[in-house]
């Protein structure tokens, strides 16, 4: 009996200093990534971002049926929105709350409908995704989630979801940087990668960004999913995005204050993002119409 007892003690003992061995790293979330990220606190199947005492962010993930640990993707998913507000901060003024599920489909997609309490709902798949697929993923959803015009129907889609191509993979390359200031590098390389080679086979236009959109306005227009096109306008964006800073927050205003009647037109969209956009940030618009060679249009609507 005694020596039962003792070797039950010695296992609960055993059990619980490996609990708290494992503990410091939440699984497959390393000390160093997390000292890294010091604003980015873990609970459970949930990370949340602050900003000082301040709630940013919180990214909950069902618990169920992920081939990783939950923790690393909610943790990968919370560095993609530290970086995003980094660049644009006022974005944030009330904290957001984002609920990822499991799908079987390999792009991730932002539903129409919120959750109960007001959460965006996201279907995600990491079905053989390494961890810098998962943070572009998100990244691509979290665009949408600044736009925050969650419309079936919404005019020039496919311009939307090439800001949003563009915000992933500059976000992987920030997180890149980010990470090359941690003793773990790995994730530095992986995210560096991962940046470099999304986009490697996408060239400018031979004829030119006005010749190509003319030529494919249609069917950009009809076709909001192509991410081959959408990728050419992409890595424009994430060029003027390097050269200033505060471009992607022009995107912020991209669909404020529309009208009931809307106009499914790239004039239209550009005038109606230049008047919503203050002062400063007009920039963006106006960088966009000049680089595919159209106008605004003269009236808001007929």
């Amino acid at each position: 009996m005694r020596v039962r007892t003792l070797s039950i003690t010695i296992f609960i003992i055993v059990y619980i200093s490996a609990h708290y061995l494992v503990s410091p790293s939440y699984g497959f979330i390393t000390q160093e990534e997390m000292e890294q990220f010091p604003s980015i606190k873990l609970n459970g199947t949930s990370a949340s971002l602050y900003e000082g005492t301040k709630l940013i962010m919180k990214i909950s993930a069902d618990s169920m049926g992920w081939a990783f640990p939950v923790d690393e993707i909610t943790f990968r998913c919370a560095a993609v929105g530290y970086v995003v507000n980094k660049a644009m901060p006022f974005a944030f003024n009330d904290p957001v709350e984002i609920n990822l599920s499991k799908w079987d489909q390999s792009h991730p997609r932002i539903l129409f409908n919120r959750g109960p309490n007001k959460e965006y709902l996201v279907k995600f798949s990491d079905k053989g995704n390494q961890s810098p697929y998962i943070a572009f993923g998100f990244g691509q959803e979290l665009g949408h989630v600044l736009i925050d015009y969650l419309k079936p129907g919404s005019p020039q889609m496919w311009f939307e979801e090439a800001f949003c191509e563009a915000l992933a993979v500059w976000s992987l390359q920030q997180l890149a940087l980010e990470w090359e200031k941690s003793i773990d590098l790995y994730y530095s390389k992986a995210f560096s990668s991962e940046a470099k080679f999304l986009l490697y086979d996408i060239n400018p236009p031979t004829e030119g960004y006005p010749q190509w959109f003319a030529k494919n306005r249609g069917y950009l227009t009809g076709k909001i999913n192509d991410r081959g096109k959408n990728s050419i306008l992409a890595i424009k964006l994430i060029e003027y995005a390097n050269a200033d800073p505060t471009f992607f927050q022009s995107f912020f205003y991209l669909r404020k204050n529309y009208p009931v009647k809307v106009v499914d037109s790239m004039e239209w969209v550009l005038k109606r993002w230049w008047e919503n956009c203050p002062d400063h940030l007009k920039s963006g618009p106006e960088r966009v119409a000049k680089l595919l060679g159209i106008k605004f249009a003269e009236e808001i609507y007929r």
